[in-house]
């Protein structure tokens, strides 16, 4: 019976000293999470600090730190001068041609006019030698119409190089189709840069139909 007394008043006992240390546990066990969570915050912050510093360095910061006072002044001075100019400057072309449809019609027609009469005075100063390969070519290809293949090659060609060429020599070289629609011949081109000779091959295709002829490239 007094085994049982003894044991009942030590469960009671050790109940009652479990029941104190619980509070006082978790508020031990709180303060330090808390305070190893601020500590790491902390290291956290400064490792994020330290890596800004180093971006800075990377993206050439460094120079500007090591500038003398009057070089930052200067700077300073240079690019406010550089922000006003920005601001004073009208906007860009594109976005003018954005929010302007008419003025990005204009000048592209004005792009257009440049152009024809570049290419205009270009034709003009075409006034090539024809010659033929074999008699009765050039008659049958370009008899009274030189001026019209003259006009189809000098196209081509400003098409491709602009004005740098000028057309010395058309050559009418081998017939390579006959049709009641088309006749295509194989002609040699001669031209100048300065006092330089160029050579080349192409396909040239008069339309009996509609009159014109049409320049290819010529791949052996």
């Amino acid at each position: 019976m007094r085994d049982k007394k003894m044991y009942y008043l030590t469960l009671m006992a050790g109940i009652l000293l479990f029941t104190f240390l619980v509070p006082v546990l978790i508020r031990a066990g709180s303060r330090a999470f808390i305070s190893r969570f601020a500590s790491g915050m902390a290291a956290e912050e400064t490792e994020t600090e330290a890596g800004e510093d180093r971006f800075r360095i990377m993206e050439g910061f460094r120079e500007a730190a090591n500038e003398n006072p009057e070089d930052s002044s200067a700077g300073s001075d240079s690019g406010n001068q550089s922000a006003e100019n920005q601001a004073a400057r009208p906007a860009d072309d594109d976005d003018q041609h954005e929010h302007d449809p008419d003025l990005a019609r204009k000048e592209l027609q004005e792009r257009k006019e440049q152009t024809d009469d570049e290419l205009a005075a270009y034709l003009e100063k075409q006034d090539p030698d024809f010659t033929e390969s074999r008699n009765g070519m050039l008659e049958a290809f370009a008899g009274g119409r030189e001026s019209d293949l003259t006009k189809a090659v000098a196209d081509h060609l400003y098409g491709t190089y602009g004005t740098l060429y000028d057309i010395s020599t058309i050559d009418v070289v081998d017939f390579i189709d006959d049709s009641s629609s088309e006749l295509t011949c194989q002609i040699r081109v001669t031209a100048m840069i300065g006092t330089r000779e160029y050579s080349e091959y192409y396909f040239a295709t008069y339309n009996k139909v509609y009159d014109f002829y049409s320049i290819y490239a010529y791949h052996e």
